[in-house]
C-alpha cells in the first residue's frame, strides 16, 4: 500500500479503523465491555488517533474505562457522561484540546511522565475530577484546561514555563501548590499565582481574605484572576495599568 493512501472501514475485534498515511485510525468501536484497551498497533499499522466522534451516544452505552496507547496522537471523548477513568501509556506527548471537555463522570486519569503539553479545555467541565498528576517533563497548560473541573489539589512542577487564559477558571475549592524550583511562576502568600516577574496575575485562591495589594510590575491579569473572591479590600500601585478598561471581579467582605 502506497504511504499517502487511505483505507476505510477495516474492521481489528471490535474496532472499525482507517489507514491514512500509513497510521491506523480508530473511529469506532462495536463492543459492549466496560473497558476498552486500544491496541497500540493494527495490523502492523501504528495507532494513531482514536476518532470515535460519536462515543457518547447510544452505540456504546456501557463503556467506563479507557486505556490508550504510548502511539496516541490524537483522541477525544467530548461529553460522554459516563467514563470515569482514562490511563494512558508511555509515549503520548500531548493532551490535544478539549479531549476529556465534559466528561461529568470522569474520575481519575493517569497522565504519562511523556506528556509535555496540556491543551486548552483539555479538562474543562470534569465535575468528578478531584485530582491530577501534572507529568514532570510537561512545559505547557492551554487556555481554560481546567475550567469549572471539581479540582481539589493539583501540583505545578517545576518544568511548567507556560499557562494559557484562566487554567482553573471557576476551580473554586482548588488548592495550587508550585515547586519550589519553577522558574516561571511564583505564588504569593500560597495563594495568589502570578508569572515569575509579577508582569501577570494568574488567580488568587477563594480562600484569600486579607487586603490583595498588586504589585507595581503587573501589566495584565487573567480576566477571571479573582472569579469567586471574598476579598477586604485590594490596593492597585499607580504604576499598575493591569485593570484599566477592566471590571475587577470579586465580592468584597
Amino acid at each position: 500500500m502506497n504511504e499517502n493512501e487511505i483505507t476505510c472501514d477495516l474492521q481489528f475485534e471490535d474496532f472499525i479503523y482507517d489507514i491514512v498515511d500509513g497510521k491506523a485510525v480508530i473511529t469506532k468501536y462495536r463492543g459492549g465491555a466496560q473497558t476498552i484497551y486500544v491496541p497500540s498497533h493494527i495490523n502492523g499499522y501504528e495507532v494513531v488517533e482514536f476518532d470515535v466522534f460519536e462515543f457518547g451516544c447510544e452505540e456504546v452505552p456501557d463503556v467506563r474505562n479507557i486505556i490508550l496507547p504510548g502511539t496516541i496522537q490524537r483522541f477525544n471523548f467530548w461529553n460522554h457522561n459516563l467514563i470515569r477513568t482514562v490511563c494512558i501509556e508511555s509515549g503520548c506527548e500531548s493532551i490535544p484540546n478539549g479531549a476529556f471537555a465534559y466528561l461529568k463522570s470522569l474520575e481519575f486519569v493517569d497522565l504519562p511522565d511523556t506528556v509535555k503539553t496540556i491543551g486548552k479545555e483539555a479538562f474543562a467541565e470534569c465535575k468528578s475530577l478531584q485530582y491530577i498528576r501534572i507529568p514532570e517533563e510537561c512545559t505547557y497548560i492551554g487556555d481554560d484546561a481546567f475550567a469549572y473541573s471539581g479540582l481539589l489539589d493539583i501540583f505545578i512542577p517545576k518544568s511548567i514555563e507556560v499557562m494559557g487564559k484562566n487554567p482553573f477558571c471557576g476551580c473554586d475549592t482548588l488548592t495550587l501548590h508550585l515547586h519550589p524550583e519553577n522558574k516561571s511562576f511564583i505564588l504569593v502568600d500560597e495563594m495568589i499565582l502570578y508569572s515569575a516577574d509579577c508582569s501577570r496575575l494568574i488567580r488568587c485562591e477563594p480562600g484569600y481574605t486579607k487586603i490583595l495589594e498588586f504589585p507595581k510590575e503587573l501589566k495584565t491579569a487573567d480576566y477571571t484572576a479573582l472569579m469567586g473572591c471574598e476579598l477586604y479590600g485590594y490596593k492597585i500601585p499607580d504604576e499598575c495599568k493591569a485593570f484599566d478598561g477592566m471590571e475587577i471581579q470579586y465580592k468584597l467582605m
